[in-house]
């Protein structure tokens, strides 16, 4: 568990709990050249990454406990591999009800899935082994295209984007599950943003490839209109996201972390639970979000 606080002058907020899902099936191989670029494909985790799951899960258990403090709501991608890490998570933490008469299980405290939170999108390069890719492109170009701020991959291929921008996962969506409305059935959510896809609705969809830059500006509105005014309320919030999901909000909270010239050494380690204790905005602050101890 890693921690980030500091002086507490002022008026202490929620705490903003973050992590990577664990291991996922293109990412199993201890030889990291092997592993596959993953980006909005929906691959499931392996027996390691569940593992590692409710490992994380026994971590913020114990870390809840010591501190007496309560999970109030959590946030998640659309991605299978986030969203199964967060339901072990909860699993761990007894906040998942369920609910015999109906068969159904859901969790106890608000959760809201977003776009806005799944891994950046590497066009041509998904399903690609990172060897494999180097080879290609050659490895000059390739880390340009890793590391780059502002510079995407190339595209996804336009047949293979139009059948994914079919998909639940792909679309440009933030719904959420909350307790207080009982669903009936593990689908009851409540759509935020976006709509389903059609190909006449002139709906904004899915990226058919994303620079870093590009993540940053899908996960900073969700930040400023979710996350942030949850911790501003004193809520503590679970995050559970991806590689470059997680690097854009580190940026957001401490640009000195997370900038141009260190995105390529920051690594996101695997259900690693990092906690943010967060303070009240000074009135001198440009803005009224929380900011960082």
């Amino acid at each position: 568990l890693r921690w980030h606080g500091g002086s507490g002058l002022r008026p202490p907020m929620g705490r903003l709990i973050l992590l990577r899902h664990g291991q996922s099936e293109w990412n199993a191989d201890t030889d990291k050249s092997t592993a596959r670029f993953t980006g909005w494909a929906n691959v499931k985790l392996t027996e390691l990454g569940r593992a590692q799951a409710v490992a994380a899960g026994q971590t913020l258990k114990s870390f809840l406990k010591e501190n007496d403090e309560n999970l109030d709501c959590a946030v998640v991608s659309l991605l299978d591999r986030s969203q199964e890490t967060l339901n072990l998570i909860l699993q761990e933490l007894d906040y998942i009800v369920h609910d015999d008469e109906s068969g159904v299980a859901y969790p106890k405290i608000p959760v809201t899935a977003s776009w806005r939170l799944n891994e950046r999108h590497y066009g041509a390069l998904v399903g690609q082994s990172k060897s494999e890719a180097a080879q290609v492109y050659g490895k000059e170009l390739l880390d340009k295209w890793r590391y780059s701020w502002y510079e995407p991959p190339p595209p996804m291929e336009e047949e293979t984007l139009e059948e994914w921008r079919t998909f639940p996962h792909c679309q440009r969506i933030t719904f959420v599950q909350n307790p207080v409305d009982q669903p009936q059935n593990e689908n009851d959510w409540r759509l935020v943003e976006g709509r389903t896809y059609s190909r006449t609705s002139g709906q904004v969809i899915m990226p058919a490839s994303e620079a870093f830059g590009h993540v940053l500006e899908r996960v900073l509105p969700f930040w400023e209109r979710t996350i942030a005014p949850k911790l501003a309320l004193g809520q503590n919030v679970l995050l559970v996201g991806h590689a470059n999901s997680c690097k854009a909000l580190l940026h957001v909270l401490d640009s000195k972390i997370v900038h141009e010239d260190t995105v390529k050494h920051v690594k996101i380690p695997n259900t690693t639970p990092c906690v943010y204790e967060m303070e009240a905005a000074s009135p001198y602050d440009n803005d009224h979000l929380p900011g960082l101890v």
